[in-house]
């Protein structure tokens, strides 16, 4: 997949706990970075400054809640992908995943999945793109993976 002109992330918390970014901010984080990356005149993988494209929500995360993400334009760079590390660190007792999804917008953000009138967390899986799922299950997670976009 190639990186679209303008994008935004989402995640599920399907761990069966609350994450309490707000009120235990301390104990729990959660972000996204990336490293995207384009093909120079020679056709040689060239990488830009890594960015973060999820951090931590302003408040608590209830079991099987969506959230979504900030904007991402691409309009200028033009990258053709992203290489990514989420990482969740949380003390909640976990048993499941955190979902990442994206969506895109073909006219520039003003558009997209999400504002269809039937847009919920029960029908995501179908809506948005599924690129990662992060596991858990422990009462005092601190995991990450790997995932490219």
């Amino acid at each position: 997949m190639t990186l679209p002109h303008t994008w935004q992330p989402y995640i599920h918390n399907c761990t069966g706990a609350a994450i309490e970014f707000s009120t235990d901010g301390a104990n729990n984080t959660f972000t996204i970075t990336g490293r995207p990356w384009n093909r120079d005149s020679d056709g040689a993988i060239s990488f830009g400054d890594e960015v973060t494209i999820f951090s931590d929500p302003g408040s608590d995360l209830a079991d099987d809640a969506i959230l979504a993400g900030t904007e991402q334009d691409n309009s200028s760079n033009l990258y053709e992908g992203m290489f990514c590390t989420a990482k969740l660190d949380t003390d909640a007792s976990t048993d499941g995943t955190i979902d990442i999804y994206i969506q895109w917008s073909t006219d520039g953000g003003t558009d997209y999945p999400d504002d269809a009138g039937d847009f919920d967390k029960e029908v995501i899986d179908t809506d948005l793109i599924l690129v990662a799922s992060l596991a858990t299950d422990s009462t005092d997670d601190d995991r990450a993976i790997n995932f490219e976009l």
